[in-house]
C-alpha cells in the first residue's frame, strides 16, 4: 500500500519527535496526499445533530463530503408509527443548522445507501418498474437544480436477489435489496452489492469449535458481494472486484480500501475473524496493495482516514460494547482504540459510518426507554485515537466488557493452557491478566502473589474499602496484600414476580434446599404447561449447586452427594428451559418493551437494566436456596511486574477504579449500590451481601466429568473416583 507506507513514514517521523500521543494530520504536500481541508478548531469533538424519534420517523441513510456538510434521508411517518408520509433529504452545517431540504417524489420509497460528489447526491431507493413490479435503482439529484436522473445502467447490474441464491437457512423466500454502499470518486460511481454471478458455496467455513477453550470459529459464507465503478460521463458499468469481499471505503486522499476475506490464510495459527484483511485497490492496474490483516469480528461497516479503519462491530468480544465505534491502524498495529465516549451505540448497515475532514460519523439509534431516538453523531479523530502502543491485555475467556476508560486496549482470547504458560513463564508479553475465581489457576494466583502488588496504586485501597467485604477479602491474600483487582462480581440467582409466584404457589423467598428450587420449579412448569412466561436452566444451578457443596466437603463420596446427583439428572432431563431470551419483558404492538403481565421465574441472569431495578413487583432469591451461602463469581485484573507499560498500566488501573467507583451498583461490587431503592434493588443487593466467591474448586476439576454423568456416559461411581483423585491432585499443588 505505497501511499498508506508514505503515510506512515511521516506519523512515525512525528511520533520520533515527540508527538507520540496525538493524532497527526497526514502530509500535505506529496502528489499522493493531496492537501486535506483545515480541519477548524471552533467544531466540538463531540456533536450529535438534530435527532427524530422513532415513532415520528427514522433515518435510513447520510453521507458527510469534505466540506463538512451532512445529507441525512429521513422517512417521516404519519400519525400511526411505521407509515409513511414522506421521504425527504436535509442537509446540515457543522453546527447543526439546515442548509437545504432536498423532497423526494412520492412514486419513490425507501431511500437508502447515500453518497456526495460532483455537485450531486446519489442515492438508492425502489421504485415501479416498467412490468409495475418494485424494483431498487440508483437516483443522482444535482444539488443546484434538484433535478432528479434515474441511472438504469448500474441499478440494472444489482436487481433484486433471492434468498435462496444466497449461502443462508431460510424456510422463506424473500427477496433482497442487493446494492449495500455508494461512493463518488473522480467522474465515477462505485457500487458495492451482491451479484448473483459470483455467489459460491466454495469458500464457505463451517461452524466449529476450538476443544480446550470451547470457543467458536468464526463461520464465512461469502454472499456474492463485489465492487462495481460506474463510468458516468459514458454510461458504463464494469465489476473492479469480486473476490470475498465484505465491503470498501474511500480514504482522503483519492484511494480506495477493500476489507475482503482471504481463503489461503492460516487460519490454525489464528482464530475467529483473523482471515479478514484491509488493502489498497490501485485503480489503475485494479490490483491489490499488501494484505493488512486485522481480527474484526462480525464488521458491521467500516470507513477510513488513510491510515486505519474506524468501525462498527456486532461483536463485544475485545471491544468495550457490542455495536460500538472503534479505530485500528492500518500500520503498526497500536490495538483498538474506542471512539468517543464509552455509550452502546448502534449501527445499523454497511453505509452507516462515514469519515470526512478529520472526523467519523455515525449513525446511531439511542434507546430512551420508551422508543428509540435515530441520529447522527460526529467524532473528532484526534481527540480519541491514540497511536502509542496498547495496555496488553490476556485471559482465557472474555466474561464481560473491559473498562477502558480513555485508554488503548488489546485484548488477546487465549486457550487455557496458552495463558497459564504466559502467566507461569513470566516476561513481558502482556501486561495485564484477565482472570475469573472459577477458573482453575485463579486460586494459585491470588495464593502465591506473582504479581505487582496494587495496595500502593492510588484509588485501589479505597475502592475495596467500597466494595462488599466478601468482595474485598477475595481480592486480599492473609497477608493484607493485593494482588487481584476486582472489576465485577455475579451471584446466582432466581428472578421472580412477586405477585405471580404466590398466585402459582411459589415461594422461592423461603426456598432453603436444592430440593425447594427444583420443586417450585416444577411447580411452576405444570402451572404454566406453554412455558412463554418463564425460563430455567438446569445446566447453571448444578454448577453452582456443586461449588455451594464442595464449600463444605472434600470430596463427593457421601451418603448426601450419592443422593443428590442423581436428583440433578432428572432434573436436567426435564429440559425445563422454555420462553423467551427476556420473560419478565415483551413488545407491544407499537414495538415497545412493555412488562409480561404473565412473568414467573427467570434464572439465567441477575437484571440491572433500567426498566428492571426500579420495580417492586420483583424480587430476588438465591438459586440455591437460603440454607448457607450463595456463590458468586468474580473478574479480576492481575498486573504484570514485568509489564513493558507498567507506569501506564497502573495510571490506567487507577482510572479503572474511580470509574468503578462513580458507577453505582456497577458490577455489584460497591455495597451501598443505592441508586434505586425499590423492593427489587434492595433484595438484589441483600442477595450479593450474603454471598460468597470461592477459590478453592475451579470448573476444570469437576466440569466435564459432571456433564458426562448427567448425559449417562459415565456411571456415579466412576464421577465420584475422578473427581476424587482430580481434587486430590488439585488441591495438593
Amino acid at each position: 500500500m505505497k501511499r498508506i507506507t508514505l503515510l506512515l513514514a511521516a506519523l512515525l517521523l512525528l511520533t520520533a519527535c515527540g508527538e507520540s500521543t496525538g493524532r497527526p494530520e497526514p502530509p500535505a504536500s506529496t502528489t499522493d496526499a493531496p492537501v486535506v481541508p483545515v480541519d477548524p478548531e471552533e467544531y466540538d469533538d463531540y456533536f450529535v445533530y438534530p435527532a427524530i424519534m422513532g415513532s415520528e420517523g427514522s433515518i435510513t441513510g447520510f453521507a458527510a463530503d469534505e466540506n463538512g456538510t451532512v445529507y441525512i434521508a429521513y422517512s417521516v411517518y404519519h400519525d400511526s408509527p411505521g407509515v409513511s408520509a414522506g421521504e425527504q433529504i436535509t442537509a446540515y452545517d457543522m453546527n447543526g443548522g439546515v442548509l437545504a431540504r432536498y423532497e423526494i417524489p412520492a412514486e419513490v420509497f425507501s431511500v437508502g445507501q447515500i453518497c456526495v460528489g460532483d455537485g450531486a447526491l446519489y442515492y438508492t431507493a425502489s421504485a415501479a418498474g416498467e412490468d409495475g413490479k418494485s424494483q431498487r435503482y440508483i437516483f443522482r439529484l444535482d444539488l443546484q437544480t434538484q433535478a432528479i436522473t434515474r441511472l438504469d445502467t448500474p441499478s440494472n447490474l444489482f436487481p433484486w436477489v433471492s434468498s435462496n441464491a444466497l449461502p443462508l437457512t431460510s424456510d422463506v423466500n424473500t427477496l433482497y435489496a442487493a446494492i449495500k454502499k455508494l461512493a463518488y470518486l473522480d467522474g465515477k460511481l462505485y457500487i458495492l452489492g451482491i451479484q448473483e454471478d459470483y455467489i459460491t458455496n466454495e469458500y464457505d467455513d463451517v461452524l466449529g469449535f476450538i476443544e480446550d477453550t470451547g470457543d467458536v470459529f468464526y463461520s464465512f459464507q461469502y454472499d456474492g458481494t463485489v465492487l462495481a465503478a460506474y463510468d458516468i460521463a459514458n454510461d458504463a458499468v464494469e465489476i473492479v472486484f469480486g473476490r470475498l469481499l465484505h465491503d470498501f471505503a474511500l480514504t482522503p486522499y483519492g484511494t480506495i480500501i477493500l476489507q475482503a476475506n482471504d481463503p489461503e490464510y492460516d487460519r490454525a495459527e489464528h482464530y475467529a475473524n483473523s482471515r479478514t484483511y484491509f488493502a489498497e485497490l490501485f485503480l489503475d492496474t485494479m490490483s491489490i496493495g499488501e494484505k493488512i490483516y486485522r481480527d474484526i469480528p462480525s464488521p458491521a461497516g467500516f470507513a477510513t482516514d488513510g491510515l486505519g479503519v474506524m468501525f462498527s462491530s456486532m461483536n463485544a468480544l475485545m471491544l468495550d460494547s457490542p455495536n460500538g465505534v472503534y479505530y485500528w491502524s492500518l500500520g503498526e498495529d497500536t490495538g483498538i482504540t474506542n471512539l468517543g465516549e464509552n455509550k452502546r451505540r448502534d449501527i445499523l448497515s454497511s453505509d452507516a459510518i462515514a469519515y470526512a475532514n478529520g472526523y467519523t460519523f455515525y449513525h446511531r439509534n439511542v434507546n430512551t426507554g420508551r422508543e428509540f431516538e435515530h441520529t447522527i453523531t460526529r467524532i473528532r479523530n484526534s481527540a480519541y485515537i491514540d497511536l502509542t502502543p496498547p495496555i496488553q491485555i490476556i485471559g482465557a475467556n472474555l466474561y464481560g466488557g473491559i473498562p477502558r476508560q480513555g485508554h488503548n486496549i488489546q485484548f488477546s482470547a487465549l486457550s487455557h493452557d496458552e495463558f497459564a504458560l504466559a502467566v507461569l513463564s513470566g516476561g513481558v508479553a502482556y501486561d495485564l491478566a484477565y482472570v475469573s475465581s472459577r477458573q482453575d489457576f485463579a486460586y494459585n494466583l491470588r495464593k502465591q502473589g506473582s504479581f505487582y502488588p496494587l495496595n500502593d496504586v492510588p484509588g485501589v485501597m479505597e475502592f475495596l474499602e467500597e466494595c462488599h467485604p466478601f468482595v474485598r477479602e477475595a481480592a486480599t491474600d492473609t497477608d493484607g496484600n493485593v494482588w487481584m483487582l476486582p472489576i465485577s462480581v455475579e451471584a446466582a440467582g432466581i428472578l421472580y414476580h412477586v405477585e405471580n409466584s404466590q398466585k402459582a404457589g411459589l415461594d422461592f423467598a423461603n426456598a432453603e434446599t436444592v430440593d425447594d428450587i427444583i420443586s417450585l420449579v416444577r411447580k411452576g412448569a405444570a402451572y404454566n404447561p406453554e412455558g412463554r412466561d418463564y425460563v430455567f436452566n438446569p445446566a447453571i444451578l448444578s454448577r453452582n449447586v456443586l461449588i455451594r457443596y464442595l464449600r463444605d466437603n472434600d470430596t463427593l463420596e457421601t451418603p448426601e452427594f450419592r443422593r443428590l446427583a442423581p436428583a440433578l439428572k432428572e432434573f436436567t432431563r426435564e429440559r425445563i428451559q422454555w420462553g423467551r431470551d427476556m420473560p419478565f419483558i415483551i413488545l407491544n404492538e407499537a414495538g415497545e418493551s412493555i412488562p409480561n403481565d404473565g412473568f414467573l421465574f427467570d434464572n439465567q441472569s441477575v437484571q440491572t437494566s433500567a426498566h428492571v431495578i426500579g420495580r417492586d413487583d420483583l424480587s430476588i432469591a438465591p438459586l440455591t436456596g437460603t440454607g448457607a451461602a450463595n456463590p458468586a463469581d468474580a473478574v479480576f485484573f492481575c498486573v504484570n511486574s514485568d509489564s513493558r507499560h507498567l507506569e501506564k498500566t497502573l495510571e490506567y488501573i487507577s482510572h479503572v477504579c474511580a470509574y468503578l467507583s462513580s458507577q453505582k451498583d456497577a458490577g455489584m461490587l460497591a455495597a451501598p449500590a443505592a441508586y434505586s431503592d425499590s423492593a427489587y434493588a434492595r433484595r438484589r443487593r441483600e442477595l450479593y451481601a450474603g454471598s460468597v466467591i470461592d477459590f478453592n474448586l475451579s470448573d476444570e476439576v469437576f466440569a466435564d466429568d459432571f456433564d458426562r454423568y448427567l448425559r449417562d456416559e459415565i456411571s456415579l461411581d466412576t464421577l465420584i473416583r475422578e473427581a476424587g483423585r482430580k481434587l486430590a491432585m488439585y488441591r495438593g499443588e
